[in-house]
């Protein structure tokens, strides 16, 4: 059985390098190019398929980990129905308490302290010391 698998792929490979010799010079560029088109396209599809089955498997076990340390008590955590809370943020400070009252603000700088398009302008956009921009 094997061995007439065999055969029949060498009689065919045969069939096709001969039908190859007897095209013209155009016909078998062009024969020669579909097939190297269709032979990296389904060079692609293969690693593609391998490499999703590869990740899926690797984002499993990733997904199995995170749920059975999510699973096992741990020390420092308080468990409240779903949700797991961390003593060690019990003694964070908030953001608000180091936010000081002190301006930020200052030259080229908007209320929130971040940098601005330069100096302070009049409502009109015209600068403070009364120059139009042209002046500068």
């Amino acid at each position: 059985m094997g061995s007439e698998i065999l055969a029949a792929v060498v009689l065919l490979a045969c069939v096709a390098a001969l039908v190859r010799m007897a095209l013209g010079e155009h016909r078998r560029q062009r024969l020669d190019a579909t097939l190297q088109h269709h032979g990296r396209r389904l060079s692609q599809r293969a690693r593609s398929l391998w490499r999703q089955r590869r990740l899926s498997g690797q984002a499993r076990r990733e997904a199995d980990e995170l749920i059975r340390r999510a699973r096992r008590p741990g020390a420092g955590t308080a468990r409240e129905g779903n949700v797991l809370r961390p003593q060690a943020f019990g003694n964070r400070r908030r953001d608000r308490d180091a936010v000081g009252d002190e301006d930020s603000g200052g030259p080229g700088r908007d209320d929130a302290g971040r940098p601005g398009d330069g100096p302070p302008r009049a409502p009109g956009g015209e600068p403070p010391d009364g120059r139009s921009r042209r002046d500068h």
